[in-house]
């Protein structure tokens, strides 16, 4: 098992951090780049959403990753108190919500899972990406990552 563990505090502007981390450890673990990609958009809005509505004073972040028999779980918790579950994960987006109450149905469109743990201590969404088995032809054609100088 491959691990990755960080905490940032509740700011937006930690979302931009964490994303990146994410997607430097999926990278690492053999994700292609629009797998990447997907990853950290889905990290992206699960770290919004903790922020913004797990927010607490002094609150925290907490990131982990671990990679295990081909399978990513992202586990992003924060310490506030949660949300209408049923409401939240339901597939309609309510009227109220113009603009806006999109991220879960995105989370669920790009990962291959997507669940909640709600506590009274703060709620945890989980995030699974499955590495697709690629064979050395099928992986050359594969996009190709950027170069850092581009």
């Amino acid at each position: 098992m491959t691990t990755f563990l960080a905490t940032y505090p509740s700011a937006f502007d930690s979302v931009a951090v964490a994303r990146r981390a994410v997607g430097v450890f999926a990278q690492s673990r053999g994700f292609s780049p629009s797998e990447v990609s997907d990853i950290v958009l889905a990290v992206g809005e699960a770290c919004s959403n903790a922020v913004e509505h797990g927010h607490t004073a002094k609150g925290q972040i907490l990131v982990r990753c671990s990679f295990v028999a081909d399978k990513l779980t992202i586990e992003i918790g924060d310490q506030g108190a949660g949300f209408d579950e049923k409401r939240a994960l339901s597939n309609a987006i309510p009227a109220e919500f113009l603009g806006r109450g999109r991220g879960i149905p995105i989370m669920r469109a790009v990962m291959d899972g997507v669940r909640y743990e709600i506590t009274k201590t703060g709620t945890t969404v989980f995030l699974e990406k499955r590495l697709v088995a690629r064979d050395r032809t099928e992986a050359l054609r594969e996009e190709s990552w950027p170069d850092a100088g581009s």
